[in-house]
């Protein structure tokens, strides 16, 4: 093997480590987990939902439209869920068949130093910088004829630090796995929530 090759399998080995320990990420636990689900409890009819989301982004404190992709990846993960999760029959898109209408409203609120993070750019990141995302998902639910039937708040919020070798940041975990991770735990805390208070059973007391 001669040295031109060996150089490029080297770079080629050594730079994704480079990037992958230049950022970690982590999970304040802001989040209030509700009780665990068990699903062969459930004793009612499953019910057909009709979803409506709706997307807040701001970037430190400065509304800003929420990107398609965004969109699309949060509408995604709810429609998942909701087949999913154990407590509906199926989800429907003509909202006068459904016995229950579900408004998701997600707010993204993201703090960054614009020139912090150029900066640890600069200085081929020996110069630290963060970065956080703080979560809120309500759910609105609602029966078939649009009267509501109580709301479910979760929050959580994601911290990103990027520095050039972090070995104290093994522990964490890289952003994309962190960001989906906190997704995940808080769809399914929306609706778990919503079921334990009785929203979508007429055996249990409804609250608003």
């Amino acid at each position: 093997m001669n040295s031109k090759s060996l150089k490029h399998k080297l770079v080629g080995f050594f730079l994704p480590i480079t990037f992958f320990a230049n950022c970690i990420a982590y999970s304040e636990n802001l989040l209030q987990k509700p009780a665990p689900l068990d699903t062969t409890k459930i004793g009612y009819t499953k019910p057909k939902v009709f979803l409506k989301t709706a997307f807040q982004v701001f970037l430190s404190g400065a509304a800003t439209p929420a990107h398609p992709l965004f969109q699309e990846n949060w509408n995604k993960a709810l429609q998942n869920k909701i087949k999913t999760v154990g407590i509906f029959a199926d989800i429907t898109e003509n909202e006068s068949t459904a016995d229950y209408r579900l408004e998701v409203i997600v707010e993204d609120r993201g703090e960054a130093n614009v020139a912090l993070a150029v900066l640890t750019g600069l200085t081929l990141f020996l110069f630290p910088s963060t970065a956080s995302d703080h979560f809120k998902v309500t759910l609105n639910v609602a029966d078939k004829k649009g009267n509501k039937l109580g709301t479910v708040v979760k929050e959580e919020k994601i911290v990103l630090w990027q520095q050039i070798l972090l070995l104290f940041g093994l522990p964490f975990f890289y952003p994309p796995s962190v960001a989906k991770q906190a997704q995940e735990d808080l769809i399914t805390a929306i609706f778990v929530e919503a079921y334990h208070q009785g929203y979508f059973s007429k055996d249990k007391p409804k609250k608003k």
